[in-house]
C-alpha cells in the first residue's frame, strides 16, 4: 500500500462525508446516479492532485475511460445540477478549507483498511503514513 493509496482514501472519505456514499459503494458495481456522481467528484479531485486516469480507475475498480468520462462530465453537472454543485463544494471544503481529520480518526481509518485487506504495518511505517496524511490535510492550496 503506497502513500498515493492513502491520499485517495482521504479524498474518498471527504466525498463520502459530503454525499453519504460509502467507500464500498464508490468502489462497488452499482450505477445509481448518486453513486456515479460521487465517483465523478472523486475523479475530478484526484486529477487535480495529479493522479493518473489509470491510478484513479484502479482505485475505483473502473476502466480509465470511465474516469475520463467522469472528469469531462463534471463541469456540465456543476452548471446544471445544484445538488451536485452543493455536494462538491461541501467535499471541497472538507478536503482543502479546514483541518477536518485528527490523528485518531485517521488511525481508525487506517486500521480498518488494513484489517479488511489483511495487511500489517510496523509502528514506524504507520507513523510515517499518519504524518503524510496530516501534512496533506494542512497544506496550503
Amino acid at each position: 500500500m503506497g502513500i498515493d493509496q492513502i491520499n485517495l482514501i482521504v479524498i474518498a472519505k471527504c466525498v463520502s462525508y459530503s454525499t453519504g456514499i460509502t467507500l464500498q459503494e464508490l468502489r462497488g458495481k452499482k450505477r445509481r446516479r448518486e453513486i456515479v456522481d460521487a465517483r465523478k467528484m472523486l475523479a475530478v479531485v484526484a486529477r487535480k492532485e495529479r493522479f493518473s486516469f489509470i491510478r484513479i480507475g484502479r482505485f475505483l475498480r473502473r476502466d480509465h475511460s470511465s474516469v475520463i468520462y467522469y472528469t469531462r462530465s463534471h463541469n456540465d453537472l456543476m452548471a446544471t445540477n445544484k445538488g451536485y454543485a452543493t455536494s462538491y463544494e461541501r467535499m471541497y471544503n472538507c478536503l482543502y478549507e479546514k483541518d477536518r481529520f485528527d490523528r485518531a480518526e485517521i488511525r481508525g481509518w487506517l486500521e480498518r483498511y488494513l484489517h479488511r485487506t489483511h495487511r500489517k504495518l510496523d509502528l514506524v511505517m504507520e507513523e510515517i503514513i499518519l504524518e503524510c496524511i496530516l501534512s496533506f490535510n494542512n497544506r496550503e492550496t
